[in-house]
């Protein structure tokens, strides 16, 4: 039986539809205050816990086989860090796996975690991976650049935007990103469940384009139809508004750490991964294409 820790979010809920279509037993450890109803009715146990509780997740790894470590968070809130959730949270987490006998952990870390890397989001995923390595744990630990598809967070939030605004303002990056498909992240695991070979290391994975964020938006425009002028911001300004978000703003829509990220390329060389999983990645047009609807 598997255990998938932050099932309940975008990739977390895609995961388990293709766990479970693929006829894996699956435990989910939720929090009481989880939105369960977006598992749907797939055929899951749930397991009410929290990565920060060691008791639950005792109770929640009796009987379990593999885990999937999914939690993370990509800007903090004063319940959760990114050193209570990344790095201590997945301390716990291999702990409590090792003492009940789990023989395998896959983590979810992100595409540019790295020593001494910028942001402390990259550099507490860095912390969460050492913690992985060095449990003992047969582990594997997939770094994903940012993850697209139905329900995500990022080319839906753009989308809305261009729905509603009559102008756009983007931060004047001329990073690249390299989006992956959740169908395709997901089928990544399942192979990876399926094959020892790919196990005991940490692996890229990312979608075949490398594209700056308003490249990633025109393509969003064309999709649906819409065009849109976009004004460009210089980051330092950016940063200004940011800090006034973070200040201000209940769930501020962007972050002084995340505007550390557009300041760099978030790309790999994906060969690694198309050998590992033989398959070919999805286009970035190509998967949006396939939840975003044309007016």
């Amino acid at each position: 039986m598997l255990l998938v820790t932050g099932a309940t979010g975008f990739v977390g809920r895609n995961l388990v539809a293709g766990l479970c279509q693929a006829g894996h037993q699956v435990r989910c450890l939720v929090r009481k205050d989880s939105r369960t109803d977006v598992l749907g009715s797939l055929t899951v146990q749930l397991a009410m816990g929290d990565i920060g509780d060691s008791q639950s997740l005792a109770q929640a790894l009796e009987g379990i086989d593999t885990v999937i470590h999914l939690v993370g968070i990509i800007k903090e809130t004063k319940g959760a860090t990114f050193d209570s959730i990344h790095a201590e949270g997945t301390r716990n987490v291999t702990a409590s796996s090792l003492s009940a006998g789990v023989k395998r952990l896959l983590y979810l870390s992100a595409l540019g975690t790295r020593p001494n890397a910028r942001s402390r989001y990259h550099q507490t995923k860095w912390q969460a991976e050492e913690a992985v390595r060095n449990s003992g744990l047969r582990h594997l630990i997939l770094r994903p650049s940012i993850v697209c598809g139905q329900g995500d967070k990022f080319v839906n939030l753009f989308a809305e935007m261009i729905r509603r605004m009559p102008i756009l303002a983007l931060p004047a990056s001329r990073a690249r990103l390299q989006p992956i498909f959740v169908n395709d992240l997901v089928f990544c695991i399942l192979k990876a469940l399926a094959d020892d070979s790919v196990w005991n290391q940490a692996l890229e994975v990312a979608g075949p384009d490398r594209l700056t964020l308003q490249e990633i938006v025109l393509a969003i425009m064309e999709q649906l139809g819409k065009r849109r002028p976009v004004v460009r911001i210089p980051i330092p300004a950016m940063r200004l508004v940011a800090q006034f978000l973070e200040r201000f703003h209940p769930d501020p829509p962007l972050t002084r750490d995340q505007l550390l990220s557009l300041t760099e390329d978030n790309t790999c060389d994906i060969s690694k991964m198309r050998t590992a999983f033989a398959f070919e990645p999805s286009p970035f047009r190509n998967a949006i294409a396939s939840y975003l609807k044309r007016h």
